[in-house]
Parts: C-alpha cells; structure tokens; sequence
C-alpha cells in the first residue's frame, strides 16, 4: 500500500494544482474608455525659499520666515491656493567636515485667475525663486 500512496501521489498533487486555476473556458473581459480634449485651465506655480548658513537652526529660521511671509501674501489674494511642499535641511561639506547648511522648502501655487496669480509673482520673487510655471487641468473641468 505505501509504494501505491507514492506512485499516486505526484496525480493527486496535479489534480489539485489544475482546480486551483479555475476553468479557463467562458471568459469575458471587457474595457471601456473615453477622450476628450479639454483646455488647461489651472496657473500653476512652483517657487522655493533657499538659504545657506553656518548655523542650521539661522538658515532655517531665514527659510520660515521667507515662507511665512509668501503664504501670507497667497492668501491674501482670492482665488489662488497656496500649499507648501518638500522641507530640506542639508550638510555642506568643507574636506569631510560639515561647513554649513543649506535649508530648502518649496511652495506651490494654484489658480484659475489668470491675471491674479501672475500679478502676484511679481512680488514673490522678493523672498522666493521661481521654479516652474505650468498649466493643468482643474478638477471641475475634469
């Protein structure tokens, strides 16, 4: 009986395997999709407070300051969205020795106005670099 059980039991294994996949018979697969095109109606802008300092704690109080000061003109002007983005602080180096910091935050700026946002840039450049200016697609014309 034993030497039966292991003659059988490679069938047993692959009976079991094949029921596992299912039957690959009567299967339907559909997809469905649309275009169509629709004009870039969002001002986006990309800007970054950058400063570089012996002292990491100075450079990012700079950095704060010129970032607490852009987000506060934003959001005084209706219709423009402000978010601020990605904070760095990074070690620069002088023959392997930490020499300083340069601490880094972006800000990114969204608006249908298209004459608000760029009568605000003409500020920003005060504290703030440009990156990027583009255009996308709002969500409600989405």
């Amino acid at each position: 009986m034993p030497r039966l059980l292991v003659l059988l039991l490679p069938l047993l294994v692959a009976t079991a395997h094949a029921d596992e996949h299912g039957p690959t018979r009567n299967l339907v697969s559909r997809s469905v999709s649309a275009r169509e095109d629709v004009p870039s109606d969002l001002l986006v802008v990309q800007l970054a407070a950058q400063h570089d300092g012996r002292e990491q704690a100075k450079a990012g109080a700079q950095v704060n300051a010129g970032m607490t000061w852009a987000v506060g003109k934003a959001r005084q002007v209706k219709g423009i969205k402000a978010q601020t983005q990605d904070y760095r602080s990074d070690p620069m180096y002088d023959d392997g020795r930490i020499s300083g910091w340069q601490v880094r935050q972006g800000l990114r700026l969204e608006s249908a106005d298209h004459a608000a946002l760029p009568a605000l840039l003409g500020e920003l450049p005060q504290r703030l670099a440009i990156e990027s200016v583009s255009y996308a697609i709002s969500d409600a014309a989405r």
